[in-house]
């Protein structure tokens, strides 16, 4: 009788035991590692900050000067994406052809490109906007305004 429930507490701890390994294994299979990872993530800063000007470009424009804006793009480009920038992303964004000039916070390069190039560039999953930049961004807001 006692080597019965030996037994068949011994089968129920193998069956304990297999169950908590496999349960992460089944966590991680069900888990969404693609497209969803390159979403904006609502507690990030998405404001476009540069020489003064603070806008999250999918919500507002800065408020520029007529005169400070450009008539037609001129190939110089702010390119924004959906948060923190990975090493891939700025790599798969030269492969196009594009030349990155520079960060501008939040999550944004300074990137000359052919209105070609900025048409790949604009499906990239993980691009959230793509903007001139304006001669104003170069004088700045102070510039504009006279203030000092």
């Amino acid at each position: 009788m006692m080597d019965m429930i030996g037994k068949n507490i011994c089968r129920i701890l193998a069956v304990l035991i297999a169950v908590v390994f496999l349960l992460p294994a089944g966590m991680i299979g069900s888990m969404n590692f693609g497209e969803a990872a390159v979403e904006t993530s609502p507690s990030l800063d998405m404001r476009v900050m540069v020489n003064g000007y603070s806008f999250d470009p999918l919500k507002e424009e800065p408020n520029i000067l007529p005169e400070m804006k450009l008539s037609s793009p001129n190939g110089y480009f702010i390119v924004q994406m959906n948060g923190p920038i990975l090493q891939e992303w700025r790599e798969e964004i030269e492969a196009k052809g594009a030349t990155i000039h520079g960060y501008i916070p939040n999550f944004a390069y300074l990137v000359f490109m052919t209105s070609e190039t900025k048409a790949k560039i604009n499906g990239l999953s993980y691009v959230r906007w793509i903007g001139n930049y304006e001669p104003a961004y170069k004088v700045g807001v102070n510039g504009v305004t006279g203030a000092v």
